[in-house]
């Protein structure tokens, strides 16, 4: 148990680890908020393009939405631990 917390701790990043690498940190924030804010919009485009096809068996389709949706969960909590950090 020891070694999973003190995975979860090294992994988490946060300013006074990165601050002196400055301006290199800021621009992957950049990136990955951008492409955390671009994520949402794409995934609810694929769900609405999933429930509207009928090639795919209604329970593929439910499977389908049902990711998108917790990718969009896991999405909107790395936006709130981004700002966190």
């Amino acid at each position: 148990m020891e070694s999973i917390r003190t995975m979860l701790i090294v992994q988490f990043l946060n300013r006074s680890i990165t601050d002196q690498f400055r301006p290199y940190f800021e621009i992957i924030y950049v990136f990955e908020f951008f492409f955390l804010l671009l994520f949402p919009v794409v995934a609810i485009r694929i769900m609405q393009a999933t429930w509207r096809t009928t090639s795919y068996h209604r329970n593929i389709r439910l499977r389908i939405i049902v990711s998108s949706v917790l990718a969009i969960a896991y999405t909107s909590a790395r936006v709130f631990i981004l700002f966190h950090q």
